[in-house]
């Protein structure tokens, strides 16, 4: 410590040698030559701002983990309404510009503890200098890249419109009370008044974001190429009239050609592709998913795996017990329960267009049986009721007949959209004027299910009848066995599904895809299990459809209470249900019950998904997982139990095979054996190059741990570290080139900020 005072003392030291905080690490540094040292300053500024940029990409993931969490309440008409917690305009506002500044910001925090509270100049000039390239560059390479055929729209005008007012009111009120109010001073006052600017200002912007100020949107489609009219033409077909899809729907409208035809003009080919524009529209990624995607591509690191009529859902589905908990209906669980045969759901649509419907037949339970199974059924045609028969109150079949009691009415009422709701009545019923009548049977026939055929379809043909036919009802009526033998052979029945309506839809229409079920409980065990969960297309089936499935964690923890699951369903024309398969893992005996997310995403081909369902552009079931059924509980298993619930040890055990799989990922390039095999000679130069600070910047925690903000501030400390040794570095290569810290900062540190 001597040496290095007397070295910082001699003539030839530089002047900003007595600022720095951490550099110059030993004495000897100093006598070296000037343009030696200025080379060797600049490459370290250089590998620190690589380090910063490994870092900030930590920081953004907990970051993302913080604000992708999701919270559910339990509405009035009893149904869960799943939604994030932080508003995307909140965190962008708050956590994403912190993420995305948090070296400018402390930079200049610490020079301005170095100089007991004087204003320096590298801090603040790093920020204009930051600011500066972020307005040139930035946004003018992001608007070099787009395409000259292709065009752009600000989404959020209203809050686009907020954050410029503001934006002035900082620099007015900068100049204000630095030149004007206290000259060349902050009063503590002031201070205060410019800390309350940023929660008045993501107030005002979350309002903006809501809807909830008029005064700064409200486009009525004057100066547009659309009109108010379209606008709500598209809502109508896209199914859905909440903001965002009504944004959605003005971005994709104003981008079209001003010389293009009015929608009203438009054939059903050219509405999907702009429905599929107005999808895509509403798809995004946030801020801090794009920064860790780039950061990681840059330095070797792991990859980045990232009017429509709808009827209601089934009452009745395959897979779902009859039970309850809760008000929850109870899956069963794939192969478990008595064997029996039926159909997938109990209510399924068809497009007029199509002249037969696949009828889908399962068989559940434990099938450990080899027979084959006879299902004989009967097919009955729904038409519309004569007007004489209706004003008699009489029912009739198309012979003139009145049904017996074997018969089944379909009872009609009128909903406010002019469509026919519907309600199922076994037993003669006496039904009033413009209603339907399920016609006697018209058509019978057998259908046969192999031993190892567990999911098969029976191909069903509208049936005909003199009076329109408004849809048809296939039962089953009788079972039979055949084959096996003695051991294997058990007693098959009929499910609770032994009759499914088929109602024939608009023509033309590809449907809206939704759970039969929005939310699902399934007992906890101590074995592997496997359930099955069911997406229907409701309202239509004309073309292919297709959309893409994916699990998200609430409270359960992927590879510990289920296996993690994603991939793409597709609905073939006149098809009109799909399964998802979900892998339940083993429960432990003194695990808390937990619950996690199937969500639909991406929609193609035409299809949307349910209006003011739980996600925005998503659809949404739950999964319970319901803690482990003891036949004798202790004062221990409780408080174990209780504990699980407010820590849940899952996630721990999660987060400690992510920190040492971090290890793993910081010494291969592009984070593992096989990414490493096919790596390109740039990805093995910038892993070498990285290769220190991955390995220093594993010990952060993971995201895991407590809901990511363990991450957040150990991600911050080294950001701040890394940030202290720059301010240096950049004071010490200005100092040794005789170049100003103004120049230093907007050139150098905030290029590499």
């Amino acid at each position: 410590a001597c040496e290095l005072s007397k070295a910082m003392a001699a003539e030839d030291a530089c002047d900003c040698v007595g600022e720095c905080l951490i550099l110059p690490l030993f004495a000897a540094e100093l006598q070296w030559h000037k343009a030696g040292r200025g080379v060797l300053y600049a490459l370290g500024m250089v590998y620190f701002f690589i380090g910063v940029s490994i870092v900030a990409d930590i920081f953004m993931g907990a970051i993302e983990a913080i604000t992708s969490r999701r919270t559910q309440e339990q509405l009035p008409n009893g149904k869960l309404h799943t939604s994030r917690i932080w508003n995307d305009t909140v965190a962008n506002l708050t956590l994403m510009a912190l993420g995305s500044s948090a070296p400018e910001i402390l930079l200049s925090v610490i020079d301005l503890f170095k100089r007991e509270m004087f204003m320096g100049e590298l801090g603040p000039q790093t920020i204009v200098g930051s600011a500066s390239f972020n307005l040139f560059m930035i946004v003018g390479l992001c608007i070099f890249v787009i395409p000259s055929t292709e065009s752009r729209q600000v989404r959020q005008v209203q809050v686009l419109i907020v954050t410029t007012i503001f934006m002035f009111f900082a620099y007015f009120w900068l100049v204000f009370t630095v030149s004007i109010a206290t000259p060349n001073i902050v009063d503590i006052w002031e201070a205060l008044v410019t800390l309350m600017g940023l929660p008045v200002l993501v107030t005002i912007s979350y309002l903006a974001d809501i809807g909830r100020l008029t005064c700064f949107g409200g486009s009525s489609g004057e100066g547009t190429n659309y009109t108010p009219e379209e606008v709500n033409q598209m809502c109508i077909l896209m199914g859905a009239t909440d903001r965002e899809t009504r944004e959605a729907i003005k971005v994709t409208l104003a981008l079209r050609a001003k010389t293009a035809p009015r929608l009203s003009k438009l054939k059903a080919p050219d509405l999907d592709q702009i429905k599929k524009q107005v999808q895509k529209a509403k798809s995004k990624k946030s801020r801090a998913a794009r920064r860790v995607e780039a950061t990681r591509a840059l330095t070797g690191g792991r990859r980045v795996s990232y009017d429509f009529y709808t009827t209601s859902y089934n009452e009745q589905a395959v897979g779902v017990t009859g039970a309850s908990f809760k008000e929850i209906p109870v899956a069963a669980a794939k192969g478990t329960g008595l064997p029996v045969v039926q159909f997938s759901c109990k209510n399924q649509t068809l497009s007029s267009e199509l002249n037969a419907k696949e009828v889908l037949i399962k068989r559940d339970g434990d099938c450990k049986s080899q027979t084959t199974i006879i299902v004989h059924y009967t097919v009955n045609a729904i038409t519309q009721m004569p007007e004489d028969a209706a004003a008699r109150g009489t029912l009739y079949d198309t012979a003139g007949n009145t049904l017996t009691r074997w018969s089944v009415s379909r009872r009609v009422s009128r909903s406010s959209l002019g469509r026919p709701t519907t309600a199922l009545n076994k037993g003669m019923s006496r039904i009033g004027p413009g209603t339907s009548v399920i016609e006697s049977i018209k058509t019978y026939g057998k259908f046969e299910l192999g031993p190892k055929e567990f999911l098969k379809p029976l191909m069903v043909n509208v049936p005909a009848a003199e009076d329109p036919v408004i849809g048809f009802m296939v039962s089953m009526t009788r079972i039979e066995e055949q084959g096996g033998d003695e051991e294997t052979a058990g007693p098959v029945s009929m499910g609770v599904i032994s009759c499914t309506e088929v109602e024939i839809g608009r023509a033309e229409v590809n449907g809206t895809l939704a759970f039969a079920f929005d939310n699902l409980l399934i007992e906890g065990t101590e074995s592997k299990q496997k359930m099955e969960i069911m997406v229907q297309r409701l309202g239509g089936c004309s073309g292919t459809v297709s959309c893409i499935y994916r699990t998200e964690r609430l409270t359960a923890v992927p590879g510990h209470d289920y296996e993690e699951t994603d991939g793409e369903l597709e609905f073939p024309e006149g098809v009109t249900e799909q399964f998802i398969e979900i892998e339940i893992l083993p429960k432990g005996k003194h695990e808390h019950e937990d619950s996690f997310l199937v969500m639909l995403e991406h929609p193609e081909g035409g299809a949307t998904f349910r209006a003011g369902q739980d996600g925005e552009d998503t659809e949404i079931c739950t999964v319970n997982i319901s803690a482990l059924k003891l036949t004798r509980d202790t004062r221990v298993g409780r408080f174990l139990r209780s504990m699980d619930a407010a820590v849940n040890f899952d996630a721990l055990r999660l987060g400690n095979a992510e920190w040492k799989e971090a290890f793993t990922a910081a010494i291969y390039c592009n984070g593992s054996p096989e990414e490493q095999a096919e790596a390109a000679p740039s990805d093995w130069v910038f892993h070498i190059i990285a290769v220190p600070w991955k390995v220093l910047f594993a010990l952060i925690p993971p995201t895991a741990y407590l809901g990511g903000w363990p991450c957040f501030f150990a991600s911050l400390f080294f950001i701040g570290l890394c940030t202290a040794f720059i301010g240096d570095l950049a004071e010490l290569f200005g100092c040794v080139l005789d170049v100003n810290d103004t120049l230093t900062a907007i050139v150098f540190v905030a290029l590499g900020t």
